[in-house]
């Protein structure tokens, strides 16, 4: 079974979302040609790599050269949009996160693995059991805590203008 193939898209779903923050020097300096050009390459990548290897290895080849094509944008991109605006990215909290998300999938294989039905309401289980224990994950590292600290200096500063 394929089921490797869910991480792989979660992670390029990740990617996906960071490459909006990654691209963020070339929006502000208005060089959306220039984003244009680069999205157009990573694609026509993406589409070259998949007629090459679907064929012969099938969706799984696919699900990898999405993760390939993300992480190719990124680089790209951030290579040309860091002389406009400097990212500055929390690793500990993107740690927490992945550690997070991690630990929770875990824990739903383990449960799997030892009780599990196939239904509806074991998939709704399984989503509520997902989020509390990402949740109580992150809480336990702390990383609520800072995020709260965050959105409260963005509230006083706001009220304080």
């Amino acid at each position: 079974m394929a089921s490797w193939i869910v991480p792989v898209m979660v992670a390029s779903a990740f990617l996906g979302q960071f490459s909006m923050y990654a691209h963020k020097g070339l929006e502000v300096a208005s060089r959306t040609k220039t984003m244009l050009m680069i999205g157009l390459s990573t694609a026509i990548l993406n589409v070259l790599l998949n007629l090459t290897f679907v064929g012969r290895y099938g969706y799984q080849a696919s699900a990898v050269i999405t993760l390939f094509s993300y992480l190719c944008y990124i680089v790209v991109v951030y290579r040309f949009s860091r002389h406009y605006l400097s990212l500055y990215i929390p690793w500990h909290s993107v740690l927490d996160i992945l550690c997070a998300g991690m630990g929770a999938t875990l824990c739903l294989i383990l449960i799997r693995a030892t009780v599990w039905a196939e239904s509806a309401v074991s998939l709704l289980l399984a989503g509520l059991i997902f989020g509390m224990l990402y949740i109580l994950i992150l809480a336990l590292l702390g990383e609520l805590d800072r995020e709260k600290r965050v959105l409260f200096s963005y509230v006083h500063s706001a009220l304080s203008r």
